[in-house]
């Protein structure tokens, strides 16, 4: 029964895919649904039904994906990363719940792609951290290196095999790893995670640092911020600071890195995601997977000329197709380059033009009742005017005394001013209206 639920409810693109491994789990790691590429890759039976995810691990990561499991348990919205090192190749993988229509619950699902390039043993991470990009090492009971990946490995300066089980103060490079020091024992000891900002001088770098507690260990991550830093370095340049750009706009706007990750955002952006995704934005989240309802397609038809450099602009509803609630907005995204004319990131900022276009389609409707009126009231006058001028030509002038053929020229001149004044006022709005 659970197999054909999960069936059901899992996007087909995902259940047939042939280039994604996909796999499904219940609570205790047990694999209740594998694709084909999944049971390939890991070289199980055909229903490998009851066989442990962990068991496809090494043992050094089994405790680190039980706890990823537990976490995805616990925040059903939320999507977690994580990378596998595997003897045929590195997976990144991306774990959600799955879930019915009631919102029950059916699995863990797991989306994963294969990654080539080797590395002794990456470890997960979470999902606002790039583990094949930022720095990451681990750290036991004794304050000593137990693992690092290669961005850790040329971090520290050093041979792999050289910097394992070495205390982490004795290799860092840097002489403020006993600030950091305080900073590892107060997460150790509270078992919450700790992030924080620091420049490195010896390196020229920003990096936000994360600290993680596990069961056995911390793991430690060192994500290069510098292009925010660079970012905010190029405003400071014009007298402005990032945090007042983004704070002081009318419009919801999202800073991004070359690579469409998010890096800064505004309330008004933090407002939109929550109303319309139901979810909360973070910073190193992809910019696709917070993209506002509505815009998908245009966004993503865009891709190319956006990662290109340069700007798009276009007006579009958000929310659910044929709502009438939906409000209009438009929608920017433009390049943001250094003094050299580098790209360095991109800005997406959009703003509510919708009481503009009620404030159009006003305008229109008083453009047309306006050239109604002025039709009807040009032919609504032409009309006695022409009869009188015409039964004034009708008259016999001749049995007119001279008094009355004085006053009906004096009424031949007024009728004829009357009617260059009808022209000229009709000419004048048709000309306002064009």
């Amino acid at each position: 029964m659970r197999s054909k639920e999960i069936e059901m409810y899992m996007p087909s693109y995902l259940y047939d895919s042939k280039n994604l491994l996909v796999c499904v789990l219940d609570a205790d790691g047990q694999i209740l649904h594998g694709g084909e590429l999944f049971k390939s890759f890991f070289s199980l039976p055909k229903f490998p039904l009851f066989t442990s995810f962990y068991s496809l691990t090494q043992d050094s990561q089994k405790s680190y994906f039980e706890d990823i499991m537990l976490e995805v348990m616990g925040s059903p919205y939320e999507i977690f990363s994580a990378v596998q090192y595997y003897p045929r190749g590195n997976v990144q993988w991306e774990f959600s719940l799955l879930k019915n229509n009631d919102g029950d619950f059916l699995g863990i699902m797991g989306i994963g792609t294969v990654r080539k390039e080797s590395d002794s043993n990456i470890l997960a991470t979470t999902e606002n951290i790039r583990p094949e990009k930022d720095i990451h090492f681990q750290l036991d009971q004794n304050w000593e290196i137990i693992h690092l990946n290669d961005a850790a490995e040329a971090f520290f300066g050093g041979n792999r095999h050289g910097l394992l089980n070495q205390k982490v103060w004795q290799v860092f490079p840097n002489s403020k790893i006993y600030e950091y020091a305080l900073e590892f024992k107060k997460v150790k000891e509270d078992k919450r995670e700790r992030i924080f900002e620091d420049f490195i001088p010896e390196l020229g770098r920003w990096y936000q640092i994360h600290i993680d507690p596990r069961l056995e260990h911390l793991d430690i991550f060192f994500k290069d911020t510098s292009e925010v830093q660079l970012l905010e370095n190029e405003l400071s340049r014009l007298g402005y600071s990032l945090d007042a750009v983004l704070n002081g706009s009318e419009e919801a706007m999202i800073l991004l890195s070359h690579d469409l990750r998010v890096l800064r955002f505004n309330p008004k952006a933090v407002e939109q995601i929550a109303i319309f995704l139901d979810k909360e934005i973070r910073v190193g989240d992809k910019f696709l997977q917070n993209l506002l309802p509505g815009i998908e397609q245009k966004i993503l038809g865009q891709l190319e000329s956006i990662i290109s450099g340069h700007e798009i602009c276009f007006e579009k509803e958000i929310g659910a197709i044929g709502n009438p609630n939906n409000r209009l907005f438009q929608h920017r995204i433009f390049p943001v380059r250094d003094n050299t004319g580098k790209l360095i990131g991109f800005v997406y900022a959009n703003r509510d033009v919708h009481e503009n276009r009620d404030l159009v389609v006003k305008l229109s409707k008083d453009y047309h009742n306006l050239r109604e009126i002025a039709y009807q009231q040009f032919l609504e006058l032409r009309s006695p005017l022409s009869s009188i001028l015409g039964l004034l030509e009708l008259l016999d002038k001749e049995q007119l005394d001279k008094e009355n053929q004085k006053y009906l020229s004096y009424i031949r001149i007024l009728a004829d001013e009357l009617d260059q004044i009808i022209r000229k006022n009709s000419q004048k709005i048709n000309d306002s209206l064009h």
